[in-house]
C-alpha cells in the first residue's frame, strides 16, 4: 500500500450513540472532520461488546472463537473444580498485528494503550509496546533506540474513588504523554506504525454518564480532539476505530439469575454482590497492579462462579440426577455469548433460556442459538440490553423508569486518508472482524515473524500436551 504512516486510533465504546453525543455537546472540530471527511465510515458490529475480546478481534484480524477468550477472564479446570483467572496476552491464540506486520528500513510499532499488548510474545527490535491498564506493573517494552518513559493509566485511580476532578487531571496528564510519546517518535523514525486506544470516553459512561451527556467534561473532550487533530495532520492514514457502544436501555436481560435459579450456575457469597471500588486505594503501585488487585478482589468476594456440584450448598440441578458431577455454565460478563463448559447439558440450558425469554422471542425482539458449547443471544431490539455482572436483583427480565447506559453491539469505524491516491483495498466492512482484516492488509505480514509466532504455539502446545 506504501503507507509510511499509519494511526490506528481506538476511542473505547465510541460507536454511533456516543459519537453523535460527544459532536453534539462538545466541540470537536478535528474529530468531526475525520468523520465527515472519511473514506469510509459505518456501523460495525462488536460480538460480545466487551473491551477484551472486542480489541483482540480488532487487533489480531480473526473471529472471536479463533482467539480463545471471551471475557476479562478465563475458566481454568484445577482437579474436579474450576477457578476463574483474569486473562493476559498469554491467553490470546492469534498473533497481533505489531508482532507480525511487516519491518521495512527506519520504521517502528508504536503501540499505546491497547489492553493484553504487554508483555509482547515476539519481542522485536522495532517494537515498543506501553500503556497496557491490566498489566500488573509499569508496562514498557522498548528495544529502539528511541527513550520512552512508561505510560500509566493511573487516572483510573480517581474513577474508583468517584473524585471526578482529580480524575480529569490525571487524564489531561496522560494525553499530554500520549503525544508526546507519538511526537517524540515520529521525530526518531520516517515511518510509524501507531495502534493506540484511548479509555476516556468509556471509563466516564461507566461512573458519570448522565454528567458526560450533558457536556461536563469539556476540558477532557477539547484535550481529546487536539490529540486527534495532531494525529491527522502526522499520519498518512487514520483509521478510527471502537469496541463497542454505549447506549440507553429501558430492558434489561438478567441472564445470570436465569442460570442461578434453574440450577446451572451459582456464586459464592450471594449476599456480597454490591462491587464497592470507593475504598480500594493502592498508591504506590501501578494502576494496572491496581486493577488487577482490584478485581481479584471483586472476584473473590462477587464474580467467583462455581459449576454446579452436588455437594455443601450448591443448588442441586432441576433436570436431572445424571448432570449432578458435571461443570455447567460459564457466561461471558456480557452474555450475548455463554460458554457451555459441559457438551452434554448444552441443549437443557438451550431451552430453559427459550422458556424463560418466550415472549420476546415470539416476538421478534431476541434470537438464541446454540453451535457446539456455545449458546448465542442476539438482542434485536435496541432498547433491550444486558445486565452487566450479577445484581441481586430476581428477576429474569428487568423493566426500568429510567434508562441506564450500558455497552451496545455496534461501535464505528471510519477511515481518513490525507493521501489522495490511497485505494480501499476493502469495498465493504461489516464487521469488526474485516476491520481487523483491512488493518492486517495495511501493516502487511513479515514471515520471519509469523514463523517465529507458529513455532512459539507449537512449542506451547507441546507443553500442554
Amino acid at each position: 500500500m506504501g503507507v509510511e504512516r499509519l494511526a490506528i486510533l481506538g476511542l473505547d465504546a465510541a460507536g454511533k450513540f456516543l459519537l453523535n453525543t460527544m459532536l453534539s455537546r462538545y466541540s470537536m472540530p478535528a474529530l468531526s472532520r475525520l468523520i465527515r471527511e472519511s473514506i469510509l465510515k459505518k456501523p460495525i458490529l462488536c460480538f460480545p461488546p466487551v473491551t477484551i475480546p472486542s480489541w483482540q478481534v480488532i487487533y489480531t484480524g480473526k473471529y472471536i472463537d479463533e482467539i480463545g477468550i471471551y471475557d476479562f477472564f478465563k475458566v481454568k479446570k484445577v482437579g474436579n473444580n474450576f477457578k476463574m483467572q483474569m486473562v493476559t496476552s498469554n491467553d490470546v491464540e492469534a498473533p497481533y498485528h505489531w508482532e507480525v506486520g511487516r519491518r521495512l528500513k527506519n520504521e517502528v510499532h508504536l503501540v499505546i494503550g491497547a489492553p493484553l499488548s504487554y508483555p509482547p510474545r515476539i519481542p522485536r527490535d522495532d517494537l515498543i509496546v506501553t500503556g497496557d491498564w491490566l498489566y500488573p506493573s509499569k508496562p514498557l517494552f522498548n528495544k529502539t533506540d528511541i527513550k520512552i518513559k512508561p505510560i500509566e493509566f493511573r487516572s483510573q485511580f480517581y474513577l474508583h474513588n468517584l473524585n471526578v476532578d482529580k480524575y480529569i487531571e490525571a487524564s489531561l496528564r496522560e494525553i499530554n504523554q500520549i503525544q508526546e510519546t507519538i511526537e517524540k517518535t515520529l521525530n526518531a523514525k520516517s515511518g510509524i506504525y501507531l495502534y493506540t486506544v484511548l479509555p476516556y470516553t468509556d471509563n466516564i459512561m461507566h461512573i458519570w454518564p448522565q454528567r458526560f451527556i450533558k457536556g461536563e467534561f469539556k476540558d477532557i473532550a477539547k484535550r481529546l480532539d487536539e490529540l486527534v487533530s495532531f494525529i491527522l495532520e502526522n499520519f498518512d492514514l487514520v483509521i478510527l476505530v471502537s469496541d463497542h457502544d454505549f447506549k440507553p436501555y429501558n430492558v434489561l436481560l438478567n441472564v445470570k439469575y436465569v442460570l442461578v435459579k434453574k440450577g446451572f450456575l451459582r456464586f459464592w457469597h450471594e449476599n456480597k454482590i454490591i462491587y464497592n471500588y470507593i475504598n480500594y486505594k493502592f498508591p504506590s503501585i501501578s494502576y494496572g497492579e491496581h486493577i488487577w488487585k482490584l478485581m481479584l478482589k471483586m472476584l473473590s468476594i462477587s464474580r467467583k462462579m462455581k459449576p454446579v456440584k452436588s455437594l455443601y450448598d450448591a443448588p442441586r440441578p432441576k433436570f436431572s440426577s445424571e448432570y449432578e458431577n458435571e461443570s455447567v455454565v460459564i457466561p461471558a460478563k456480557y452474555p450475548y455469548i455463554i460458554k457451555v463448559i459441559s457438551e452434554s447439558v448444552v441443549k437443557d440450558v438451550f431451552n430453559t433460556l427459550k422458556k424463560e425469554y418466550e415472549f420476546l422471542l415470539i416476538n421478534g425482539l431476541i434470537d438464541i442459538s446454540y453451535n457446539n458449547n456455545f449458546i448465542f443471544i442476539n438482542v434485536k431490539d435496541e432498547n433491550i440490553g444486558m445486565v452487566p455482572g450479577y445484581i441481586p436483583v430476581k428477576k429474569s427480565l428487568i423493566k426500568l423508569n429510567t434508562a441506564i447506559y450500558d455497552h451496545g453491539l455496534y461501535g464505528f469505524t471510519a477511515l481518513y486518508a490525507s493521501r489522495k491516491d490511497f485505494q480501499l483495498p476493502y469495498h465493504e466492512i461489516d464487521a469488526n472482524i474485516h476491520v481487523g482484516k483491512l488493518i492486517g492488509q495495511l501493516v502487511g505480514t513479515d514471515k520471519r515473524y509469523l514463523l517465529s509466532w507458529r513455532t512459539r504455539q507449537a512449542l506451547k502446545l507441546k507443553k500442554a500436551g
